[in-house]
């Protein structure tokens, strides 16, 4: 009867450290779990700034991406307007090539021809639409 008792005492010791254990167990349960639920609000956290990033990003290669055309349809257009400004430069000085040969055929300039002032007027127009454009 004695190792009965005896037996009996260490298995409700026994009992007890293993409900410690559990219990010791269970809030360390517990504990993960709530630190798995910041981890996941973290996640989601740099989830969604990721994902905002992203779209900045995307938004701001579209805005490049129209710039860029923006910038060739402007090199474009300059380089037209260019182009009629060298043919009515180049119409201008053979205009004023007949005006200088009517002049030699019939002696005098013809009434209100002021070649040089309009030729100083060009040159001060072209080196402003050079240092303009």
């Amino acid at each position: 009867m004695g190792y009965g008792s005896r037996d009996r005492r260490e298995a409700i010791r026994r009992l007890a450290g293993l409900r410690r254990r559990l219990a010791a167990t269970e809030d360390a349960l517990a504990g993960a779990g709530a630190a798995m639920k910041r981890a996941e609000e973290a996640f989601d956290a740099a989830s969604d700034r990721f994902g905002a990033a992203e779209r900045a990003l995307d938004e701001a290669r579209e805005e490049r991406a129209q710039a860029r055309r923006d910038r060739y349809a402007a090199r474009q257009e300059h380089q037209r307007a260019a182009a009629a400004a060298d043919r009515l430069r180049q119409r201008v000085t053979e205009l004023a090539g007949r005006l200088d040969r009517m002049a030699e055929l019939t002696g005098a300039r013809p009434a209100g021809c002021h070649r040089q002032l309009a030729e100083q007027q060009y040159s001060n127009r072209a080196i402003f639409v050079r240092w303009s454009g």
